[in-house]
């Protein structure tokens, strides 16, 4: 878990942190990968697909700096997955911001 110490983020980890610190200040606790991709801001041309934003919101789930889970809004309903930074994300993404404190999580 070396990367929860702020070392070793690629660009788009970082441009997830970062974006996922954002919404958490908006008080979003969970936000889905449509909320993060448009908190990444800019045209849909520049943003990554969604392919590749879920992929890297894996691998930050797998690096426990975000949590995630499956939420089916209704019985007939495809499921969404859920994103939230979890303590170790929070201060990874204090780190990426300059941010003192940390972010709030629950």
């Amino acid at each position: 878990m070396g990367r929860a110490a702020g070392k070793n983020f690629g660009t788009r980890d970082a441009r997830l942190l970062r974006a996922a610190a954002r919404l958490t200040a908006k008080g979003l606790v969970k936000f889905d990968g449509y909320q993060l991709a448009k908190e990444l801001g800019g045209s849909w041309f520049n943003r990554p697909s969604m392919a590749s934003l879920y992929r890297d919101a894996s691998q930050l789930a797998s690096d426990q700096l975000f949590a995630d889970e499956w939420h089916r809004p209704s019985p007939t309903a495809l499921p969404v997955r859920y994103f939230r930074l979890t303590p170790a994300g929070a201060v990874a993404a204090a780190q990426l911001t300059g941010v003192s404190g940390g972010v709030q999580t629950t």
